[in-house]
């Protein structure tokens, strides 16, 4: 009887703090009607429509977003922290109440003291739940006494977990309430409460400067703003003047502009505006005059060429303040650059870093024309994008730099393209174009993948000489016309792999001279040609150690009887003398009758295998 008389209590006192909650925690579903919401399906689809009942502000605002989106500044998490709060408030009801006789034993408190921490444990559990919904923090009248009463909640829940954990510190000491309290006693409750008052008046003092200071530093970033966008404007300005010195003094104001600031976004904004003015179209150099040329039409000539000039000169300068930057600032290096489009008849990118995980650098549809361009010992790992870029003339070299780019369907056809000594840690040349030029990769170093995959080399030559392949090299679909080709010399394989599947060779050079195979495992140090098709292609093994791992002609197909003979690879049977490589021919090479002389210390054997024949063996 006891336990449902002090359910009947609880309740009665529950209905109670209910009644001061505020009123719009007391919502009821006053008006019951029924509203129709629509959710996105995909395309073709039939709408749903979910019929479902009007919900009080206070439980909307938590509701699943899917169904009644959250105003601004909302988020579902108060809403389950409220009813996190609740429900355990509800669990040490439960357990107080209808729990046996030994576990209230086991607190060593009377009913009645017991009684009090519930009231006052519900009391702190109540206000959690309330500040956690209202009022509504986007309210900024509100705002501050939302922040002083959430202050003194988290106040009192220190109080009580340092208080709690004392207790159970020092074995649960009983305690009772005193029957009559003496003047001391009285003395003492009055010198706490004075203490309490005080604590919570120096917690709302704190969170009022605390407010007071917030606003202050909002109100010097607002001050911010408006200075930057009043500078900004003026040397936007100037950037878009007439005459050259102006446009040069507009493009370090915005320079300087974006050094002043802390803010990424308004950093990003100036880097926005230079880089789109070097997308700007532009008039290209003025061609020679006949030396028959009138005298206007030289002054116009002259004219075209200084307007010409000046408007080079400020490309360039903006290349060179961003790129100083890039070189010392860290900021500026997680900064986004977009030079897609823009025509380079030269640029000094050498030592720029390029951070930013995604989108870094663009170059997409960039064409080099002439001059030189730099990115010697640039780092361009994983960010750079020269994606149907076109190196149509002048210099343009990558020389120590650090690459993971993308060079998909660019086109070389006229620039002096170097990449000696890069570190590649991946690069994709799929569907690019190599014509007229050589591309040289000297003293190179491939720890990832590197695709060729379906290029065009009409005439051109990729130079990988003197370099260290340690990962996957593709040349599949790749298409050789021409007197071009590739060239291996004097390169290291070790753990790596060069495939030639599906390749057309039908002209031109493959020369693997005094190259070095060796690894750990056979299957991965391997040079294949599965299918490919040779036609008047000369490869070569002169001088090459294949120590360990295989070289696959197995299954190369030829263009006609006579290529069978012509395209045997030279060296080939020296090739594999001193070491274990094991080297698979096609049929048309393995018949005495149709293939050349096989090298000194070289057997043949059936099923279209040569392996090296070693003493002692």
């Amino acid at each position: 009887m006891d336990a449902l008389a002090h359910m009947a209590l609880a309740l009665r006192g529950a209905r109670q703090v209910w009644s001061e909650v505020p009123q719009q925690l007391g919502e009821l579903w006053a008006t019951r009607g029924t509203q129709r919401t629509h959710r996105s399906l995909p395309s073709g689809s039939a709408p749903l429509t979910v019929d479902i009942m009007p919900l009080p502000t206070w439980l909307r605002r938590g509701s699943t977003p899917e169904l009644l989106p959250d105003p601004p500044g909302q988020q579902p998490w108060r809403w389950l922290l409220a009813c996190a709060l609740l429900t355990v408030l509800l669990t040490v009801l439960l357990v107080v109440f209808l729990a046996p006789e030994p576990a209230m034993t086991w607190l060593r408190l009377p009913k009645s003291t017991a009684l009090v921490v519930l009231v006052a444990f519900s009391a702190l559990l109540i206000s959690s739940a309330v500040l956690t919904r209202w009022p509504d923090p986007n309210d900024r009248k509100k705002e501050l006494t939302r922040l002083v009463l959430l202050g003194w909640v988290v106040g009192f829940w220190v109080v009580a977990i340092l208080s709690g954990t004392a207790w159970f510190a020092m074995d649960r000491p009983p305690f009772d309430l005193p029957q009559k309290l003496d003047a001391q006693e009285l003395e003492a409750i009055t010198t706490r409460a004075f203490a309490i008052i005080t604590g919570m008046g120096g917690i709302a003092l704190l969170v009022t400067a605390y407010r007071r200071q917030r606003t202050t530093e909002q109100d010097a970033e607002r001050e911010d703003v408006r200075l930057f966008t009043e500078r900004f404007t003026t040397a936007s300005e100037q950037l878009g003047h007439e005459k050259p010195a102006v446009r040069l003094a507009g493009v370090h104001a915005l320079n300087h502009l974006a050094d002043d600031t802390r803010n990424d976004d308004l950093r990003q904004m100036v880097i926005d505006v230079l880089c789109a003015y070097l997308r700007m179209p532009c008039e290209p150099a003025p061609d020679n005059l006949p030396d028959e040329a009138t005298e206007k039409e030289r002054s116009t000539h002259r004219e075209r060429q200084l307007a010409y000039e000046s408007f080079r000169e400020v490309r360039h300068t903006i290349i060179d303040v961003l790129v100083t930057r890039l070189r010392r600032d860290p900021f500026w290096r997680l900064m986004k650059y977009d030079f897609s489009r823009v025509v380079f008849d030269g640029g000094d990118f050498t030592g720029a870093r390029f951070l930013r995980e995604e989108d870094a650098v663009s170059f997409r549809g960039a064409r080099f024309r002439g001059g030189t361009v730099l990115f010697e010992d640039a780092y361009l790992l994983g960010t750079a994008d020269f994606t149907d870029a076109e190196f149509a003339g002048g210099k343009v070299s990558f020389t120590g730099a650090t690459l993971g780019c993308s060079f998909e369907r660019a086109r070389f056809c006229g620039a002096d393209v170097s990449f000696d000594h890069t570190k590649i840690a991946g690069a994709s040349f799929q569907h690019a174009r190599f014509e007229s030029r050589d591309i040289t990769f000297f003293g190179a170093t491939f720890a990832g993948w590197v695709g060729f995959n379906r290029a065009h080399f009409d005439g051109a030559a990729v130079l990988i000489q003197s370099s260290t392949i340690s990962g996957d090299m593709d040349f599949d679909h790749a298409r050789f016309n021409g007197p071009g080709g590739i060239v291996f010399n004097n390169s290291l394989i070790e753990d790596g792999a060069v495939d030639f599947q599906e390749a057309w060779l039908l002209d031109g050079t493959l020369s693997f001279d005094n190259i070095t195979l060796t690894g750990q495992s056979r299957r991965r140090a391997r040079i294949s040609f599965g299918r490919i098709i040779l036609g008047e292609t000369r490869l070569s093994f002169v001088g090459a150690r294949l120590f360990s791992g295989y070289v696959n002609f197995s299954t190369v197909e030829f263009t006609h009887r006579e290529a069978a003979r012509e395209c045997f690879p030279a060296g080939l049977g020296e090739a594999v003398e001193p070491g274990d490589a094991e080297v698979l021919l096609p049929a048309e090479w393995a018949c005495t009758e149709e293939r050349p002389p096989a090298a000194p210390g070289a057997q043949r054997r059936p099923g279209r295998r040569l392996r090296p024949a070693r003493e002692g063996r």
